[in-house]
């Protein structure tokens, strides 16, 4: 084993170990303060970003709200509208049916019924195609129509044939009168007699 040999004074030795230590602490102090500069750096810079970020969105927000705005003032408008408009076009169906079917001859009835804004068209199965003229003069007196057309009339299969053979007839049944016909609508009218008759 070797002796240790220190040729320096004992204080100067002892200076020098004190002395390291400060400029050890001392380089840890800066590492720390530098690390801690960095890292306050990040975050601002980080903040920066954010606050742009938010400043954006805020705008983007009044934007979009502005456009809501906008559009339910539109939707306010369009719907105020279609009221305006429907309550101009609508009206009661209930009278219109009634009347048709207080028209109908005896053993008359309706197939089929549809309306659109100023017409309705009506199917109807009749007994005889004089039963048809007789429909066609009531509804023409009629004052809730002002026009009536019929589209067509033919002859509706006899229900219950008993045979199928074509040269067998069986005169006990008469094919009924399917007619169709399209009725204009008075709407003034209509709304004179507030849709009832």
């Amino acid at each position: 084993m070797l002796p240790e040999i220190n040729l320096l004074p004992k204080e100067l030795g002892e200076k020098n170990k004190s002395r390291t230590a400060m400029l050890l602490l001392l380089l840890a102090t800066v590492l720390v303060i530098a690390a801690l500069g960095l890292v306050y750096w990040f975050m601002s810079s980080s903040l920066d970003k954010l606050q742009s970020a938010e400043s954006d969105l805020q705008s983007e927000v009044a934007a979009l709200e502005q456009s809501i705005a906008e559009k339910e003032e539109a939707l306010k408008n369009y719907r105020f509208e279609a009221i305006q408009v429907l309550e101009g076009v609508l009206y009661p169906v209930t009278p219109l049916i009634t009347e048709a079917h207080r028209m109908l001859p005896d053993n008359g009835f309706v197939d089929t019924f549809s309306w659109s804004e100023r017409s309705i068209q009506l199917t109807t199965q009749l007994d005889n195609k004089t039963d048809v003229a007789e429909f066609v003069r009531r509804l023409k007196a009629s004052p809730f129509f002002s026009d009536v057309t019929l589209a067509s009339i033919t002859a509706a299969e006899a229900p219950g044939r008993i045979s199928d053979d074509p040269e067998f007839v069986d005169f006990s049944q008469v094919p009924r009168a399917v007619a169709v016909f399209t009725l204009e609508i008075d709407p003034n009218y209509l709304v004179e007699s507030g849709g009832a008759q």
